[in-house]
């Protein structure tokens, strides 16, 4: 019906690096959905409104907040003729934030390679806190495991996350899950 997974995650695989190489993820999810939304109200082709749907859903999973677009959701939903509320149920007050602690960090980083890191699991959550904490503005990577790809600049470990510090955004991510998280 509205929900197309393999769509869905076609979606999130194309946003890929785009916060490593400096590309807001969300910010290209809103434009991409403002634009279906445009379309459609100028061509009146519904397609246009179950792939803006399916760019929400990935906003959504992705961890972004259902609230702070909730307008132009709104709008989307009604033009299937549907609930929102009954749409995006399973995300509507469900935030994935991760409160500033050394145990949810932890949680976050998962299982840690004793040999295989950038650093170990205490100096990582200790410098993921110190960074939010002191509003240190970057991008910074932290991995554990083998190395899965590598190239000359990047690479993707077992385990790979990468910490966006931003004027307005703290933004944390799971390379391996495709899962971002606000931290506060």
């Amino acid at each position: 019906m509205v929900y197309n997974q393999v769509e869905i995650k076609a979606i999130q695989l194309s946003l890929g690096n785009l916060e490593s190489k400096g590309i807001p993820v969300k910010e290209v999810l809103i434009q991409s959905i403002n634009w279906l939304y445009e379309k459609y109200k100028i061509t009146t082709d519904i397609r246009y409104i179950y792939k803006a749907i399916w760019h929400i859903f990935a906003y959504l999973e992705l961890g972004f907040l259902y609230e702070d677009e909730k307008a132009i959701f709104l709008e989307i939903a009604k033009c299937v003729q549907k609930d929102p509320e009954e749409i995006f149920a399973d995300y509507i007050g469900k935030y994935r934030v991760v409160p500033l602690k050394k145990s949810a960090i932890r949680k976050l980083l998962g299982r840690w390679n004793p040999k295989l890191h950038s650093m170990k699991i205490e100096d990582a959550v200790n410098d993921i806190i110190e960074k939010v904490t002191q509003k240190e503005l970057g991008e910074f990577l932290y991995h554990s495991g083998k190395v899965i790809v590598e190239n000359d600049k990047d690479g993707l470990w077992e385990h790979t996350f990468w910490l966006f510090v931003k004027e307005n955004e703290i933004l944390f991510y799971d390379v391996n899950k495709n899962q971002c998280y606000t931290l506060k």
